[in-house]
């Protein structure tokens, strides 16, 4: 009797596994929802028979009545919203805007601190302390949720862009597949180094002449030098076509994409990642886009060497060879057939993959060399405590939020890791 796999979502989990899932949903809904559980501003605020949610919505002034002043128009950046009369105030549940000093408890204040000297509401004290300049901790890891999640799940996306394309069409493709006429080989043999030299010089010109803003020079300079030399070795492609149809010569070639794409896989792997990514970061201007790319352009190689070994052992199974007999385009074999047999390993490569660009992001911004200052991060947060170390509530507490969310990733990454194995699943 043939047993049945187990169909991946009926696996019962584990205890820690269900731990791991639980607080990355929690992490997650806190990074998403942080504008709203840590700001000064309230949520609901009732003046003179009128409503206003001012956390929900980004108005600069609100006209309010008092007895002091009578009707009067408040800016947003500059109004105390705790001593304004006549109102009721329902408060987020952390009051604080990340970032913004309390003069009251500057000078590093310990969370016990917070307590015992608050002369205040209970609601407004500092849960986790502050550091030099009065910045509530807690709400600055509360928004450097959503900061590092977004670094960390779109510079992953890219990489698995770059690594699911590349590894896709080396391990199908091979030596042996696609086939080219010799001119045109010929010709992008010949035009690859001045192709390089000529999108490069293209790419820096453009960047000059339209003069883009700091945070889109890095996005605007990949895309045209892409663009450059795929319009360049596309032209040589068609003109040796053109050539081989006008002296009507039969020779054609195998285009090796299989050694172009494992050559290049070896040279980004050569390179020790950790010290391209301070290279670049240092070199480039100081933004959450660049932090994004540079760590996304410089995580592929790995991504692209799974998916191509992936790949190769799928090119030659029975359901790809009647794939081909019925006729499918190589392009509907990849998408229909070929990608969702490798699901598996692309998500496994995913959560670890964010894991570790949530811990490099980190250590870009502990070195002061990652996101802009005005930005907060968990890394950031981290840096505060290296200029006191009795501050210790700066690096346990920052500390503790990176090093929770990088085990609950890397315990479902082994998680979904164990339950693709196919011994494990009762593929026999």
């Amino acid at each position: 009797m043939i047993k049945k796999p187990n169909s991946l979502w009926s696996v019962k989990l584990d205890w820690y596994s269900q731990a791991a899932i639980f607080c990355l949903v929690l992490i997650i809904l806190t990074g998403t929802c942080s504008n709203w559980i840590a700001t000064s501003k309230p949520l609901y605020i009732k003046n003179n028979q009128n409503v206003y949610f001012p956390a929900f919505n980004n108005k600069k002034s609100y006209e309010f009545t008092t007895e002091q002043l009578g009707k009067k128009t408040y800016n947003v950046e500059n109004m105390d919203w705790v001593k304004l009369d006549q109102t009721k105030k329902v408060f987020a549940p952390i009051p604080y805007d990340p970032g913004r000093s309390d003069m009251a408890f500057a000078n590093y204040k310990s969370p016990y601190t917070s307590f015992s000297e608050a002369e205040r509401p209970f609601q407004f004290v500092h849960w986790l302390g502050t550091n030099l300049k009065g910045e509530d901790l807690l709400s600055g890891i509360i928004h450097g949720t959503s900061v590092s999640l977004k670094i960390g799940f779109f510079s992953i996306f890219i990489a698995l862009l770059i690594g699911i394309f590349l590894g896709t069409i080396a391990g199908y493709y091979q030596n042996d597949t696609w086939k080219v006429p010799l001119f045109s080989f010929i010709l992008m043999l010949m035009t690859i180094i001045p192709g390089v030299y000529l999108a490069d010089l293209f790419s820096f010109f453009a960047i000059e002449r339209f003069d883009w803003k700091n945070t889109g020079i890095l996005i605007g300079k990949i895309f045209i030098y892409i663009g450059t030399l795929t319009f360049i070795l596309l032209f040589s492609h068609l003109t040796g076509k053109l050539i081989h149809k006008m002296f009507r010569f039969n020779k054609r070639v195998y285009l090796p994409i299989d050694t172009l794409v494992s050559r290049m896989i070896e040279i980004f792997s050569s390179i020790p990642k950790l010290m391209l990514i301070v290279a670049l970061a240092a070199i480039l201007d100081r933004s959450v886009t660049n932090v994004i790319i540079i760590i996304g352009i410089s995580s592929w190689a790995g991504i692209a060497r799974l998916i191509r070994g992936e790949t190769l052992k799928l090119r030659n199974q029975d359901f790809i060879t009647s794939a081909k007999a019925l006729g499918l385009t190589n392009f509907k074999i990849i998408r229909r057939h070929l990608l969702p047999n490798i699901s598996g390993p692309i998500m496994v490569s995913f959560v670890f993959g964010v894991s570790a660009a949530i811990l490099i992001e980190s250590g870009l911004s502990f070195l002061n060399i990652g996101v802009p200052e005005n930005v907060i991060t968990w890394g950031q947060l981290l840096a505060d405590g290296k200029n006191n170390f009795n501050a210790w509530w700066l690096i346990v507490f920052p500390g503790f939020a990176i090093f929770i969310t990088v085990l609950c990733l890397n315990i479902l990454g082994e998680k979904f890791k164990s339950l693709l194995d196919p011994v494990n699943r009762g593929i026999n």
